[in-house]
This record gives structure tokens, sequence and C-alpha cells, in this order.
């Protein structure tokens, strides 16, 4: 009988590199869950500075004033035609969207926007998803931002 050299691993070495890469795995997880919530509150702040500065063109668009509300129980953004009541927009943010927020708040009940590019209040927007947050602010003359 001849002993041949052979090349490649045994089982118990192929099994602890598995282990090990196993362990590595588990804890960036939970980093890798807090960057993904991040980055879907990043984007539904974006989102929502969007519509906040979209109420401003449709206001002056329709040459009607719309109000910018919260439907905060469903977790979704309007903006309807003051007079009429008619829905121009309308973006949702729960749970059962890709944005996933646990919360979302107008600092009130609604703002009107006139067709001239006035408010009638400062609006601040909160949300959150676990322990991302941020705060998109609009300013009576229709400066809109997002707060970190």
């Amino acid at each position: 009988m001849t002993v041949r050299n052979t090349r490649g691993m045994t089982m118990i070495e192929v099994f602890i590199v598995m282990v090990v890469m196993g362990i590595l795995v588990l804890t960036s997880v939970p980093r890798i869950g807090k960057a993904f919530r991040s980055s879907r509150v990043d984007r539904a702040a974006g989102l929502v500075a969007l519509t906040l500065e979209r109420s401003f063109t449709l206001a002056s668009r329709q040459r009607r004033p719309v109000t910018v509300s919260c439907d905060c129980i469903n977790q979704a953004i309007e903006i309807r035609d003051l007079a009429t009541g008619t829905l121009y927009q309308r973006r949702a943010f729960g749970p059962d969207t890709e944005y996933q927020l646990d919360s979302l708040s107008l600092s009130e009940a609604s703002v009107t926007v006139s067709p001239t590019g006035v408010a009638t209040l400062p609006l601040t927007v909160s949300i959150a998803s676990g322990q991302a947050n941020r705060q998109i602010t609009m300013s009576s003359a229709g400066l809109v931002r997002v707060v970190r």
C-alpha cells in the first residue's frame, strides 16, 4: 500500500469555519437591521418633504388654497382642495408600506397653503421607526427641510 498526499480540508476544519462564520453573521444582524430601519426613515423623510413642497405647487397651479393634513391613524399625509375637499395626493407611510413607520404626527391638525405661496402656520412632521426618527419642518413661506 502506498500513502498518498491528499489536498483539501477535513470535516472538522470545515465545521469550525462554518461555526466562526455563523457567529460573525449573528453578531452583525442587529446592526444591519438598524441600518435598514434608518434608511427607510431617511427615504420616508425625503418623501414627506417632497409632499409638503408639492402642496405649494398644487395651490399655485390650481389657483386655489389647499390643505395639508394627517390621517394619523393610517399614517398618511393628504393634500386636499380647501373648497371642494378633492383629494389631490395621499402618501401612506404605515407598517403595510415599504417605509414601515411606527409613528407619523403633525404639529398642527391641518395647514392651509394659499396660491400666493404662503401657509397659514409653520408645520413640523415627526416620523419614527424604532430608534430612528426624523423631523421635517415647513415654514409659512414654504421652506421645507429635514432635521436629523
